[in-house]
């Protein structure tokens, strides 16, 4: 069985094993509260992940590294709990993006940025932009071809966001 680790799970898990802070604002709710004690679900903090070495296949982190308070401490121990082959997937707010800049955003980046930061723990490191479900297949081909529109779509509330794909 592969095991993937979602990091700052919130109401939305991603994977079959799942980490958050205790206070994080997606567990106040009594319903989320049930769905959590449903999970294998594990308070603890991104930057000390409270597993082995070479343990997962996969980790996300899905519009959680902005929020952290040392990105690079979570990246170098995610690294240290992928196994060799390993994907860690990542989606943050583009500098297009309509929330970017929001509340308790601490860091911000774009694709250059991004790649810079990734690549002082991975070697294998692909970072682009994405669009959000808002936008159709075909515009995603767009956004590939013609990456000076993002700006335009950001503006049209098509919400181009950061995608990276780190392979250990």
């Amino acid at each position: 069985m592969q095991l993937y680790l979602d990091i700052g799970s919130g109401s939305q898990p991603r994977g079959n094993v799942h980490i958050d802070i205790p206070d994080s604002q997606y567990h106040r709710g009594a319903g989320n509260r049930l769905r959590i004690e449903a999970m294998n679900f594990n308070y603890a903090s991104a930057e000390r992940i409270p597993f082995k070495d070479n343990v997962f296949d996969r980790v996300t982190i899905h519009h959680v590294l902005e929020h952290i308070e040392n990105p690079l401490a979570t990246i170098r121990d995610v690294k240290r709990v992928l196994r060799k082959g390993g994907r860690l997937i990542i989606m943050i707010p583009s500098e297009f993006n309509i929330g970017y800049g929001a509340t308790g955003h601490i860091y911000t980046w774009n694709v250059a940025t991004l790649e810079h930061f990734l690549r002082k723990a991975f070697d294998n490191v692909y970072v682009g932009y994405v669009a959000r479900k808002t936008m159709i297949s075909r515009k995603r081909k767009i956004v590939k071809k013609f990456p000076w529109l993002i700006p335009l779509f950001g503006k049209l509330g098509l919400h181009p966001e950061l995608y990276a794909r780190c392979v250990k």
